[in-house]
């Protein structure tokens, strides 16, 4: 004969089984919304990173072209001065000479949303004694599109020594590197 001890066998009422039932319930609810979130976090993640990796592209190729495009834009504008120095001098019985050459520096460039940062970096230099001016230029992005921002120039030089001096002075003072020093040739 047999003896069955009640300790070894669970036995469950209905409410106990019930609570065990919400209880298994939720904690699959819980992971299904836990891996949900989790996969549509991952997904973000990677939608910034694809979107910071083409405004990097975008930057990049902008930064490029605006090296390449430096030239043709230095010669349009020294046309324009070259007009306006014509008017001063039609006004003026005095001749103006002008050094065979001229040099200039491109300190830093700023986004068109950056406008007001980029003024103020010019009251910085001005109250050092520094001539620096705004210059607004546009590129194109690799998808077609037009950007403007605004490069900080310095004021003309005769002398490449002394806008070597201001360079370095810049360089160290507001830790900016790859300052491109630009020469023009007066005609």
């Amino acid at each position: 004969m047999t003896h069955h001890n009640d300790k070894e066998h669970l036995i469950l009422n209905k409410r106990q089984t019930s609570w065990l039932i919400a209880a298994i319930l939720a904690l699959m609810a819980v992971s299904f919304l836990v891996g949900y979130f989790w996969g549509q976090h991952t997904a973000l993640d990677k939608f910034i990173e694809d979107t910071q990796e083409r405004r990097f592209g975008d930057h990049i190729y902008s930064a490029m072209y605006t090296r390449y495009d430096d030239n043709q834009t230095d010669d349009t504008e020294a046309e324009s001065t070259d007009a306006d120095d014509d008017d001063q001098e039609t006004e003026q019985s005095e001749p103006i000479i002008k050094p065979a050459t001229i040099y200039y520096a491109q300190l830093i460039g700023y986004k068109a949303s950056q406008k007001k940062e980029a003024e103020r970096f010019i009251g910085a230099l001005k109250k050092q004694g520094i001539e620096a001016f705004l210059r607004e230029r546009s590129s194109r992005s690799k998808r077609g599109r037009t950007i403007i921002w605004y490069q900080v120039i310095t004021g003309q030089y005769a002398d490449l020594n002394t806008l070597q001096k201001v360079k370095n002075t810049i360089e160290k003072q507001y830790k900016l590197h790859d300052i491109k020093i630009v020469e023009e040739k007066n005609a």
